[in-house]
């Protein structure tokens, strides 16, 4: 039987035309069907209940960490964690002053039009109010790269090492649980802008080795402050950029590195033709996903390291912005979560951003998201890709164990990628899963090699693959119960529990 009980809310969102192709009908799947049978795929892994989480660069949007506002949105999309202070920031960051180095403005210092962003307090207090309202666990960052308002020379580090490690306490002592840390922020580039500041990293590390010397010192001090935490050093996504301190980046940072327990990868999917099909972007992910389990990933397997995604998103390149904001990008987050969960070496998933506009926040930091004044935008209501995300993050809470789900018979994307990813997630009391539809046809679900009985249900999608997702109201969401088969629209995230 499908859909038992059934309550669905429909508000149709504004489609831009002539993108990706027209809309689909929502409601139930057509009648005609295909049956597809889920089953379990391989064995189960161990994950933590905050496996999925956000990085959390807030320095744009100017909202503090403890406004309850923001700490209410942030909880609505309940992340595991939040990154702090996160990215570039992290390597500018003064963390007594709760603000960038002085002599600025450093990058991600400045706002869309060049100009220095005012300072208010981006502190470790605040800081903590945002987890203990939103009930997500600390990933500290710290910074290697400046200290006292210029880049660090080699006679900086020690006083930069036990400055950080300070942090650590102050961060502990402010009720932060000290679990995670991150020894910098994607030193593989030569910097973080072009201009002034784009040999930057470089100029510190000259070479991963140089660096992998540097994280081995810092990862020892921590581990000796805080035995219990984790501690990655920086790791990058190297295949095909065309840069060599990249390229080789990963194996001089293992051959020199020790006492790290993961590295960290940064995985953006960058798109830039403006006519890509539906189906050749929505396969995207599977094709990176596949390319890091050959690579990164089993070099880290291999070395007896995780991952940390503590940055991953679509970045669209497109001159007018095609697919930012839509509900395609929206589509296209949930089915990259699920499948870099579904990698026993992935053990954090964070996406980048917590708040901003339509292409790099989970949460609008503003009415005007597009870039301009319309469509208006509801502040601090989730996007496309937070409304999507929110479905995998919700459905990973509390669980300790993933699995991959497969489909057979289920249709297929362009080169063969699987139009239909999903992921079980159990652990004690918890037993839930989270599927993606990226088809252009609604399919029916067997799910009885998952569930016995009824299974409650709720879905997110939208009137089209090219709505603009400005908040709720563009958004086609329904819930209900059903037993034994679920049928499950076009172009639609579904969340399982029981």
């Amino acid at each position: 039987m499908s859909g038992m009980l059934e309550r669905r809310t429909f508000v149709k969102g504004a489609a831009a035309a002539g993108l990706l192709g027209g809309a689909w009908t929502v409601g139930a799947a057509p009648a005609a069907a295909a049956v597809v049978t889920v089953q379990r795929a391989g064995p189960a892994h161990t994950v933590t209940p905050t496996l999925f989480g956000l990085n959390g660069n807030n320095i744009q949007a100017r909202l503090r960490w403890d406004r309850a506002d923001l700490g209410a949105a942030v909880a609505g999309l309940g992340p595991g964690t939040l990154r702090y202070p996160a990215g570039t920031v992290g390597n500018y960051w003064d963390w007594r002053s709760g603000w960038f180095q002085p002599n600025g403005p450093w990058p991600a210092q400045t706002d869309g039009t060049g100009a220095a962003i005012a300072p208010f307090d981006d502190s470790l207090t605040p800081y903590q109010a945002a987890l203990q309202r939103t009930g997500a666990s600390a990933v500290l960052m710290l910074n290697m790269l400046t200290t006292k308002g210029r880049l660090a020379t080699s006679a900086d580090f020690s006083a930069m090492l036990l400055d950080q490690v300070q942090m650590l306490h102050a961060a502990q002592a402010a009720g932060i649980t000290v679990s995670r840390v991150e020894l910098g922020n994607e030193l593989y580039l030569s910097g973080a802008l072009a201009g002034t500041n784009g040999n930057d990293y470089v100029t510190v590390f000259p070479s991963a080795s140089a660096y992998a010397k540097q994280a081995t010192t810092w990862a020892r001090s921590v581990r000796t402050a805080f035995p219990s935490a984790q501690i990655a050093a920086v790791g990058a996504d190297a295949t095909g950029n065309s840069s060599p301190r990249r390229e080789g980046w990963n194996d001089a940072v293992l051959a020199g590195v020790s006492g790290v327990s993961a590295l960290t990868l940064h995985p953006y999917i960058r798109v830039s033709d403006a006519s890509a099909s539906a189906q050749s972007l929505l396969s995207l992910p599977y094709a990176r996903v596949q390319a890091l389990k050959g690579s990164e990933l089993a070099t880290l397997s291999s070395h007896g390291l995780s991952a940390w995604v503590t940055e991953f998103n679509m970045v669209d390149r497109t001159s007018s912005l095609t697919f930012a904001g839509t509900w395609t990008h929206g589509l296209f987050i949930a089915a990259y979560a699920i499948l870099l969960a579904q990698v026993p070496t992935i053990a954090v998933i964070e996406l980048h951003n917590v708040v901003g506009d339509a292409v790099a926040g989970a949460l609008f930091d503003s009415t005007a998201g597009f870039r301009a004044p319309t469509p208006a935008t509801q502040f601090l209501a989730p996007t496309a890709m937070g409304a999507a995300y929110s479905m995998v993050v919700q459905a990973a809470r509390g669980a300790t164990t993933a699995r991959s789900l497969a489909f057979s018979g289920g249709p297929t994307l362009s080169g063969g990628a699987p139009a239909l990813v999903g992921l079980e997630l159990t652990g004690g009391a918890h037993h839930q899963a989270v599927v993606a539809n990226l088809a252009t046809s609604g399919v029916t679900l067997s799910l009885t090699n998952l569930f016995s009985g009824a299974v409650g249900w709720s879905r997110t999608g939208a009137d089209s693959l090219t709505t603009r997702v400005t908040g709720p109201s563009s958004l086609v969401t329904a819930s209900g119960t059903a037993t034994g088969q679920l049928s499950v629209p076009a172009h639609t995230v579904v969340r399982l529990s029981q």
